[in-house]
């Protein structure tokens, strides 16, 4: 979907906010470990909406990214279990951090 620069620049603020507010692992915290929760929880209702629309699409409306890594193969889905169940999700919010970092660079290019 195409979008206006001023569409872009609320999408690329409500990652940059949603990014902050991630926390490290997925142990019960102050913050969801999802992507959309803290987008909802940090931005306003129409760049939210905005930026979820682009995340669900990304993960071709996928639960979370996690289920979305789960379908990519078996040995992904086994490296994501192993990293929830015996490292308190790390790998998974890194890399769900650095895919946020990816696209505020590609949201305010």
């Amino acid at each position: 979907m195409k979008h206006t620069k001023t569409q872009r620049k609320k999408i690329a603020e409500a990652f940059k906010l949603a990014l902050a507010y991630l926390p490290d692992n997925i142990t019960p915290c102050h913050a969801s470990p999802f992507v959309c929760d803290a987008i909802c929880s940090t931005s306003d209702y129409d760049s939210a909406e905005l930026a979820r629309d682009v995340i669900s699409n990304r993960i071709d409306d996928a639960f979370s990214v996690e289920s979305w890594l789960k379908r990519q193969s078996d040995a992904i889905a086994d490296a994501v279990r192993y990293d929830v169940l015996c490292n308190n999700g790390y790998k998974l919010q890194a890399y769900r951090k650095a895919w946020l970092q990816s696209l505020i660079t590609e949201f305010e290019a």
